[in-house]
């Protein structure tokens, strides 16, 4: 049995994980898009990652702020933010919590350069943030890039009730409702995206789509329910 939790970006991963999982017993994953990968007759079932809860709700924003939060690496299209500063209100600030990795440094310094710039005065990067500081003040949080396996920070913000806002493309989009638990957007679309935070800042989130993040993650990311699901899926 095996147990797949990410995405191998070249073909010839890929190759090597379709030849590995032809010979498996069976595959788990966090999403159907990571199930994808394996081979297409291996028996293949999908196993939510338990996520522990803050106990608490996120503060209130104080205005409209899109939370970009995680991970600050290229692959993770960090720098789209850019685009969504001169495409939306300038009343909208954006902020960017999370710091880089080993490989990401001059990534993420170009990035901070950028956002000193005068016509980005709307984007701001805050750097690590305490765990159960992660989404206060934030509005909405916005996932940028369309092949994550999953997107823990999508989990995290539905558990403080805070909407994510999530491509239509990866692993991330089998865990929003639209409209109903997050929002969902075409991928690469950046035009679509803008006019999707402009009309939530204008019309603001409505209080229940938040009830309803709070209660569908009880029910998704439930330990409990997770373990015993996983350890079905594993021996059976």
């Amino acid at each position: 049995m095996l147990d797949l939790h990410d995405v191998y970006p070249t073909s010839g991963g890929r190759c090597k994980l379709r030849l590995v999982t032809a010979f498996a017993d069976g595959v788990v994953g966090v999403s159907n898009y990571v199930l994808a990968q394996a081979a297409q007759r291996t028996p293949k079932r999908k196993c939510v990652r338990p996520m522990q809860a803050t106990g608490r709700r996120r503060t209130a924003a104080a205005q409209f702020t899109v939370g970009i939060i995680g991970r600050v690496a290229e692959d993770k299209c960090v720098d789209q933010v850019f685009v969504l500063s001169r495409l939306t209100d300038q009343s909208i600030r954006y902020e960017i919590r999370g710091g880089p990795d080993s490989t990401s440094l001059k990534y993420y310094q170009n990035l901070q350069d950028k956002a000193n710039m005068p016509e980005f005065a709307n984007v701001s990067f805050v750097g690590p943030v305490d765990r159960d500081r992660l989404y206060d003040g934030i509005s909405v949080l916005v996932l940028l890039n369309a092949t994550e396996p999953s997107g823990r920070v999508v989990a995290e913000a539905q558990m403080v009730g805070c909407p994510p806002v999530v491509p239509d493309n990866g692993g991330a989009p089998e865990y929003v409702v639209n409209g109903e638990t997050g929002f969902v957007y075409r991928t690469g679309d950046l035009g679509s995206l803008a006019a999707l935070i402009d009309h939530l800042n204008a019309d603001g989130i409505d209080e229940r789509i938040e009830r309803q993040c709070l209660e569908a993650s009880r029910q998704t990311y439930d330990a409990r329910y997770c373990v015993e699901y996983y350890a079905k899926a594993v021996t059976s």
